[in-house]
C-alpha cells in the first residue's frame, strides 16, 4: 500500500505543478501589467514593478493554492482514469475509502506545508515588496527609509526604529531643535498608540532636557503628542494586513482589543489566513470524488469544467460571506470557516455517492 500511496501523491503533485505553472504565470503577468500604472511615480521603475511582482510569488501560491489543487487533483486523477489505472486499482481490490485516505494524507501534508509558508515564507517576502515600493513610489526629502524610519517637520525630528507587528510604531525618538541648531529636548517611547491620529500616545516615555549647564532627566508613563506625519505617510509606514504572518495578525488583533478599538476586519483576515490551508486540503478531498465521477461518464473534460465551475463559486462564497460577515458583525472564525466546512461537507457526501 505503501507504493500505491506514493504513486498516487506524486500523480496528484505532478497535477498541482502543472496547473501551478499555469496559473501562476497568468495571474503575475495580470499583476505586473497593474504595476506598471505606477511606474514613474517617485523613483518606482519598471524593474522595481518586477521586482514588486517577483517578491509576491509565495503570497500569490498561497491565494491561489485552493483552486489549484482542486484542479490539479482533476488533472492527475484523469491522467489515471485515461490510463485505465484507476480501474485497475480498484480492481484489484483497492477499496474507493482507502484511495481517499491515500489522497487525505497528502491533503495534511499540504495543510502543513501551506501553513508554514505562510507564517515563515510569504510575509518577509511579501513585507520585503511593500517596504521596497513604498519606499519608491513616495521618496520625499523629509522622508527616509532606511535603519528605520525618520521624518523632519520644522525643528522636530521623529525618528521609528520599528512597526511591531507591522502596523504598531515602537522604538520611537523625537528631537526638538532650536534656532540655533541646538538639541532641546529629546524623547524615548517604547510605543506609541495612534488611534487618536495626529494625536499619538507615547507610552514609557524617557525625556531629555538640555540646558546651558545641565541635562535633566525625566520619566511619564503616558504622553500625548501632536504628530506631524500625515495620515498617508502613516499608512506608508504600516504594512497591509494581508502581508502580516497569522501570529502578528493574532498579536495585533490581541493590541487592537486591549486598547478598546475596532479588530473584526484584522481578525477576520486572520482565520481567513488561518482557513486558506484547510480550503486547500478539502479541495483535495473534493477532487476525489469528481476523479473517479470520470470513470462514469465518457467526457472528462466536463469533470474538469465542473471542477473549475466549483473553484470559482468557492472563491465566490468566500467573498460574500466575509463581505456579510463585515457588514453584519459576523463572528470572524465561523465567518472563514464556513466555507471550508461547506466545502468538506460536499466532498464527504460526493465521496459517499461514488463509493457505492
Amino acid at each position: 500500500m505503501r507504493i500505491l500511496d506514493r504513486y498516487i501523491t506524486l500523480t496528484l503533485l505532478k497535477g498541482f505543478a502543472i496547473v501551478l505553472a499555469v496559473l501562476l504565470t497568468m495571474f503575475s503577468f495580470l499583476a505586473f501589467v497593474q504595476e506598471l500604472e505606477d511606474v514613474g511615480d517617485g523613483n518606482y521603475r519598471i524593474v522595481d514593478a518586477f521586482e514588486y511582482t517577483a517578491l509576491n510569488l509565495p503570497e500569490r501560491i498561497l491565494e491561489l493554492a485552493p483552486v489549484t489543487v482542486l484542479l490539479g487533483g482533476l488533472v492527475g486523477l484523469g491522467a489515471l482514469a485515461k490510463g485505465s489505472e484507476l480501474v485497475a486499482i480498484r480492481a484489484a481490490g483497492v477499496s474507493m475509502r482507502r484511495i481517499a485516505w491515500s489522497v487525505g494524507k497528502l491533503a495534511l501534508m499540504l495543510i502543513v506545508v501551506l501553513g508554514l509558508l505562510a507564517e515563515f515564507g510569504a510575509p518577509p517576502l511579501q513585507q520585503l515588496a511593500e517596504k521596497k515600493r513604498s519606499a519608491a513610489t513616495n521618496a520625499t526629502e523629509d522622508v527616509i527609509r532606511g535603519k528605520g524610519f525618520w521624518a523632519r517637520d520644522g525643528h522636530e525630528i521623529l525618528r521609528i526604529r520599528v512597526m511591531e507587528h507591522g502596523r504598531i510604531p515602537a522604538v520611537v525618538e523625537l528631537y526638538d531643535f532650536g534656532d540655533d541648531g541646538r538639541l532641546r529636548t529629546y524623547f524615548y517611547a517604547d510605543r506609541a498608540d495612534v488611534r487618536e491620529s495626529p494625536e499619538w500616545q507615547l507610552e514609557n516615555v524617557h525625556q531629555k532636557i538640555f540646558t546651558d549647564d545641565m541635562v535633566i532627566n525625566a520619566h511619564r508613563a503616558n504622553m500625548r503628542w501632536h504628530s506631524f506625519l500625515k495620515q498617508d505617510q502613516l499608512e506608508d509606514l504600516q504594512l497591509p494586513a494581508k502581508s502580516l504572518s497569522p501570529s502578528d495578525l493574532y498579536q495585533y488583533v490581541r493590541y487592537l482589543k486591549a486598547t478598546g478599538q475596532k479588530s473584526n476586519r484584522f481578525e477576520l483576515t486572520f482565520w481567513q489566513k488561518v482557513a486558506l490551508p484547510l480550503s486547500a486540503g478539502a479541495m483535495v478531498i473534493l477532487a476525489v470524488p469528481f476523479g473517479f465521477g470520470s470513470l462514469r461518464t465518457p467526457n472528462f473534460g466536463k469533470q474538469l469544467a465542473l471542477g473549475a465551475g466549483v473553484g470559482i463559486l468557492f472563491f465566490l462564497l468566500n467573498q460574500i460571506v466575509a463581505n456579510l460577515g463585515l457588514l453584519f458583525n459576523i463572528s470572524p472564525p465561523l465567518v472563514a470557516l464556513t466555507p471550508v466546512a461547506v466545502v468538506l461537507g460536499f466532498a464527504l457526501l460526493l465521496l459517499r455517492k461514488v463509493g457505492k
